[in-house]
């Protein structure tokens, strides 16, 4: 951001958080189709082993909120011409879609992104209910508060093998080393960094 003062320019360089957030997302999105995991684990492991990962293109994408992180998933069409993006928020404005749109079809996406706030509405939105209706193979994502996620269900499904998560914010915080989560398989976890970056 450009400030003026007489002739002189003053520029703040701190990066747009909402910026930096919708990288790293993008980011996790990429690394979980693409198998980054698998293959950082075969390389400590000296596994040389070829395999066919997914692609982004082509696929269907809910991003559940639309404030100033959701509204930058509009540029992923220039990426990924051939994906669909749907928004959802609670009003359904500003290009997005009413969020009862993504209940009423939550089985035909194949990647679901969370940037919404925590209230009384939302904590615990994303629990068994939701996950059970998750499309096998998809990919969730919570890039939001980790009490919007029902943390016990979400174990629960994803040691059923059937799809994949990452999640920059979990519920408890920080993890416990104890907690079932770390084991869960098909699943990239971060401490809350997504919007750290300079």
């Amino acid at each position: 951001m450009r400030y003026n003062t007489n002739d002189v320019g003053l520029y703040n360089a701190y990066p747009d958080t909402g910026w930096v957030t919708f990288e790293f997302t993008l980011g996790i999105m990429i690394s979980s189709y693409r198998g980054f995991p698998l293959y950082f684990e075969n390389q400590k492991n000296k596994i040389w082993q070829h395999s066919q990962q997914q692609t982004l293109h082509g696929k269907s994408i809910a991003i559940i909120g639309n404030g100033r992180i959701g509204k930058k998933f509009r540029h992923l069409h220039a990426l990924f011409p051939y994906t669909t993006i749907d928004r959802f928020s609670r009003t359904g404005s500003e290009g997005s879609r009413l969020i009862d749109k993504f209940y009423e079809n939550i089985e035909k996406y194949d990647i679901i992104v969370v940037l919404i706030p925590l209230n009384e509405n939302t904590k615990n939105m994303f629990d068994k209910k939701i996950f059970k209706r998750i499309k096998d193979g998809a990919l969730f994502v919570n890039m939001s508060y980790g009490d919007i996620v029902n943390t016990d269900d979400l174990v629960e499904e994803l040691n059923k093998n059937r799809f994949f998560a990452a999640l920059d914010q979990v519920s408890p915080n920080p993890l416990p080393e104890n907690h079932p989560l770390w084991n869960c398989p098909n699943l990239i976890l971060t401490p809350h960094v997504a919007s750290n970056a300079r």
